[in-house]
């Protein structure tokens, strides 16, 4: 919290060159900077952030300094180089020089280039790859504000690199990835928001979408224009809470916009259901409750402009169902109001809950327990050769009782259990490693991009009716 004496710039490159760690004040809040290319600094930034294995971002100066540390296609260099400069997923360049620390679970790297001018000069002082990674202990909200970053981030952060332009309104990095050859925004923030999205339909009211609980983004729509929120995050904590209610509050404000319907998700227990329920009730504004699956569905087909109906499939973690259960990969015959529920996955039992996600070998022993009818081979697999025998035996009562064991439908659970029996994977660090990890094996080690592998060969039988198929409700 005291100012150093000197040339600030110089003094922050010293330091990362030096080990320390950095936090620097940007566009949409602050970072936290190392040297990429250390595994000590990217270690002691891990232990002091909270962040075990998680991959972090790494801002490199321009295109060439991209390629020197990864494989960035064509369409990967045009991400990186767009006026948005999201933080872009490329296959890692083996031996170049990036601490393992960085991405130590798979052969991808998010890469970005600097978007403002203090990422430049800093990137110049240093003459380092720099991790970039949120300014924020993992699970809250990023800071942004001087006296609110000094607070939250001094245990983590060496030095502080300031500036004297206040931020208006929070937003974290984008993230995106090239899929079959064309981009995929899979975190909108920095650079797209506050672009609104065209509709072909148009609304008949304003309308505020609350979000969901996990990677909440909101959105505020009108005439034929969607301005979907940043990036919040997972409201798991106060801290996140308040950010979502200002960041609402901030982009009705900056679109002069007052919702008059408010949609929310089923699920009671989100707290942007109870949100949109009480702020329903004290403004006297119309509440629509949407169910998640069907929501997913919906926005799919207002963004690709479809009027449906459509078969969607909705491959997706845990929602509250219609019908008051729990719900997760589904198939759904859909239109923009309303759906009809075609076919859902198997579901598999979840012996302690969340335990089971961070530990998928539970997920791979229910799986295994229900296709052998209760006698699977588990001394032929791997992956419970480190399992301890009398956890293992506590797992397998609780999923023969039924106790805190409830079911999942949802995709994830899928890829849990078929990646921790594949690679041996019996925990977890963060959430879809595991689904990460198959991912990139999947993607074989023959140097093809991940997500590039060759299609798994199927043919269509186009020799009998549509009906053949016999879909009936459940």
């Amino acid at each position: 919290g005291e100012e150093v004496a000197g040339d600030a710039l110089a003094l922050a490159a010293a330091a990362l060159r030096a080990g320390q760690v950095l936090a620097v004040k940007g566009l949409g809040g602050f970072h936290l900077c190392c040297d990429a290319s250390s595994e000590a600094a990217v270690a002691t930034l891990r232990a002091r952030k909270r962040r075990d294995e998680k991959p972090l971002a790494v801002m490199v100066a321009d295109l060439a300094a991209a390629r020197a540390l990864a494989e960035p296609g064509e369409a990967e260099a045009a991400l990186l180089a767009s006026v948005e400069r999201p933080i872009v997923l490329c296959r890692r360049r083996e031996g170049a020089g990036l601490a393992a620390g960085v991405a130590p679970d798979g052969p991808l790297v998010g890469l970005m280039l600097p978007y403002a001018p203090l990422h430049h000069l800093l990137l110049a002082g240093a003459g380092v790859p720099l991790v970039m990674t949120s300014g924020n202990l993992s699970e809250e909200p990023i800071a942004f504000e001087d006296g609110e970053a000094l607070r939250r981030l001094g245990a983590i952060a060496d030095l502080f690199l300031l500036h004297d332009r206040p931020i208006a309104s929070r937003c974290d990095d984008s993230v995106a990835r090239v899929v079959a050859g064309r981009p995929l925004v899979m975190r909108r923030a920095r650079g797209w928001v506050p672009r609104p999205v065209p509709t072909r339909r148009r609304f008949r009211a304003p309308v505020l979408g609350a979000g969901a609980q996990l990677k909440n983004a909101f959105c505020l729509a009108r005439g034929d224009e969607a301005t979907l929120g940043p990036h919040v995050g997972d409201l798991d904590n106060l801290e996140t809470y308040a950010a979502y209610e200002a960041a609402v509050a901030r982009l009705e404000s900056f679109l002069e916009l007052r919702p008059e319907v408010l949609a929310c998700d089923l699920h009671p227990l989100y707290l942007s259901t109870r949100y949109a329920r009480e702020r329903a009730a004290r403004e006297g504004l119309r509440l629509v409750e949407v169910q998640h699956h069907h929501a997913h569905a919906a926005a799919a087909m207002a963004e690709h402009g479809l009027e449906g109906p459509v078969l969607a499939l909705a491959w997706d973690g845990t929602g509250l169902g219609s019908d008051g259960t729990a719900w997760g990969g589904e198939l759904l015959l859909a239109e923009a109001a309303s759906f009809e529920r075609l076919a859902t996955l198997r579901p598999v039992a979840l012996a302690g809950g969340d335990q089971a996600v961070r530990h998928p070998w539970r997920v791979a022993l229910a799986a295994l327990l229900d296709a052998f009818d209760g006698a699977p081979p588990l001394d032929r697999l791997p992956l419970f050769e480190g399992v301890p025998a009398a956890e293992l035996a506590v797992v397998r009562r609780m999923l023969a009782s039924g106790i805190s064991s409830p079911l999942a439908h949802g995709v994830g659970r899928a890829f849990d259990a078929a990646g921790a029996l594949a690679l041996g994977r019996a925990s977890a660090r963060y959430e879809g490693q595991v689904a990460l990890a198959l991912d990139s094996a999947a993607a074989g080690s023959a140097g093809a991009a991940a997500g590039e592998a060759d299609a798994y060969p199927f043919e269509l039988d186009g020799s009998g009716p549509v009906a053949a198929l016999e879909l009936r409700p459940l």
